[in-house]
């Protein structure tokens, strides 16, 4: 319709210029200032159809810039924020993975599994070599050792900004204070949580203990933590601290 409308409107005009013209079967008849006044009317008409279909100004568009600027300002802490939870919450989660493969291994193998840390993740340490080693043999039967990456941005931390409220959320107060490094933890024979008394080497004792310990990773709009939870029954949990609430 607007198209109809604006070739109706443009025929109009022509019409009026064509008709404003002697009529008498002769171009020579037309005189020279007609010509001209044909001329700069035709250019009128021209430069008004150019400004109806013009396209936006320069400041215009720095406007727009500028607010999209703005809005990507106050959004990237957020956006940050986010992507560095999904990573921290991505690498306890592996964590807790290779914990109940420990603990299933326990219960398989009928001794006791421990899962330690090293430079660039955590691994079961079938062997009690204290190291990760690529195979181990027991029973007879050659195996590899599973393990896990862990991100070299997320650390084993303590005193996050909210202690962790075990009573609260796991029922009972079990863990005044994160767990003691190394990253030492074992499941005996019934897939029970338990300590070893060593961090190498063959176990000689592993009493049933409960486990908790905090991931940080530091950010440049914040740092962010998650928590992970070992109950004496066996239960493994991950939680993140979402400003002051663990969840």
């Amino acid at each position: 319709m607007l198209i109809q409308r604006q070739n109706n409107t443009d025929l109009g005009s022509w019409s009026q210029i064509i008709s404003s013209l002697p009529l008498r079967g002769e171009v020579g008849s037309v005189s020279i200032p007609q010509l001209r006044n044909l001329e700069v009317r035709m250019r009128s008409q021209h430069m008004n159809r150019v400004h109806r279909h013009r396209g936006f100004s320069l400041i215009e568009l720095m406007i727009v810039l500028v607010i999209s600027l703005v809005v990507s300002a106050l959004a990237l802490p957020n956006i940050a924020a986010a992507i560095t939870n999904i990573r921290l919450r991505g690498a306890a989660s592996n964590v807790a993975g290779l914990l109940q493969e420990c603990r299933i291994l326990a219960v398989k193998t009928n001794r006791v599994q421990v899962t330690r840390m090293n430079g660039t993740g955590a691994f079961v340490d079938v062997a009690y070599s204290g190291t990760y080693a690529a195979t181990y043999t027991l029973n007879g039967v050659t195996a590899v050792e599973p393990g896990v990456q862990i991100p070299t941005s997320v650390v084993v931390a303590t005193n996050p900004p909210t202690a962790f409220p075990s009573n609260q959320l796991l029922g009972y107060v079990q863990f005044p204070l994160p767990s003691a490094m190394p990253f030492n933890i074992g499941f005996n024979q019934r897939g029970l949580p338990c300590g070893p008394n060593s961090s190498a080497g063959t176990p000689t004792a592993c009493p049933t203990l409960s486990f908790l310990y905090y991931f940080k990773i530091a950010g440049a709009f914040g740092d962010s933590w998650a928590a992970l939870t070992i109950t004496p029954a066996g239960r493994i949990h991950v939680w993140t601290l979402n400003g002051t609430t663990w969840s």
